[in-house]
C-alpha cells in the first residue's frame, strides 16, 4: 500500500511555507502551524504595525504642536526684527533658535524649518547665504560637531540691533554693506 504525498504551500505576510510529505505528516505539520506559529506571527505583525502607526501619529502630533508654537512665536519675532537681507534672515533664525528655542547649536535643516514655518521661501542660494553669514560677516560659526552651527556674539549684537536703524547697526559693528 502506497501512501499519498501531499504538498501544501502557504504565503503569509512576508513568509512562504511549503509542506511536502506523506499525508499524516503534512496534516500534523499544518495543524501545528495553524494553531501555534501562524497566530503568533499574526499577533506579532499586527501589534508591531499598530505600534508603528501609533508612533507615527504621535510624532506627527508633536511636530504639528511644535510647528504651531514655532509659527506664532517666530512670526511675531520676525515681524518685530524685520531682517532686510537673506543673510540677516539666516542670522535672525540662528538667534531665534538659541534664545527662544534653547538650541545654541543648530543644523541647516533647523534653519530651513524656520523658513518653512513662516512660509518664507528659500532662495536658490540658501546654502550660500549661510556661508556668507559664516565667512563673510562672521555672524555664524561652525559648531562643536560636523553639520552644526552657532551664532557668534557679533551675530547676536546684529540681530539685537535689528528693527532699529539697520545702517547704524552695521556701522556700530564695523560691517560693510550687505548685499
Amino acid at each position: 500500500m502506497q501512501r499519498s504525498s501531499v504538498k501544501l504551500q502557504i504565503s503569509l505576510l512576508d513568509l512562504n511555507f511549503s509542506i511536502e510529505g506523506p499525508e499524516p505528516l503534512a496534516r500534523t505539520t499544518w495543524d501545528y502551524l495553524s494553531k501555534e506559529i501562524i497566530p503568533y506571527l499574526l499577533r506579532r505583525s499586527f501589534s508591531t504595525k499598530v505600534e508603528n502607526e501609533r508612533e507615527t501619529e504621535l510624532k506627527q502630533e508633536e511636530t504639528k504642536i511644535e510647528k504651531e508654537n514655532l509659527d506664532q512665536q517666530l512670526w511675531e519675532s520676525y515681524k518685530k526684527k524685520c531682517p532686510k537681507t537673506r543673510v540677516a534672515t539666516a542670522t535672525f533664525f540662528a538667534y531665534y533658535l538659541k534664545h527662544f528655542k534653547n538650541k545654541p547649536e543648530f543644523s541647516l535643516k533647523d534653519l530651513k524649518l524656520c523658513y518653512e514655518s513662516i512660509n518664507l521661501p528659500l532662495s536658490a542660494k540658501y546654502p550660500q547665504e549661510v556661508w556668507d553669514a559664516i565667512y563673510k560677516y562672521n555672524f555664524i560659526e561652525k559648531g562643536t560637531e560636523k553639520g552644526l552651527y552657532r551664532i557668534t556674539e557679533k551675530g547676536e549684537q546684529y540681530v539685537e540691533a535689528m528693527g532699529q536703524d539697520n545702517e547704524r547697526a552695521r556701522q556700530d559693528l564695523n560691517l560693510r554693506p550687505m548685499d
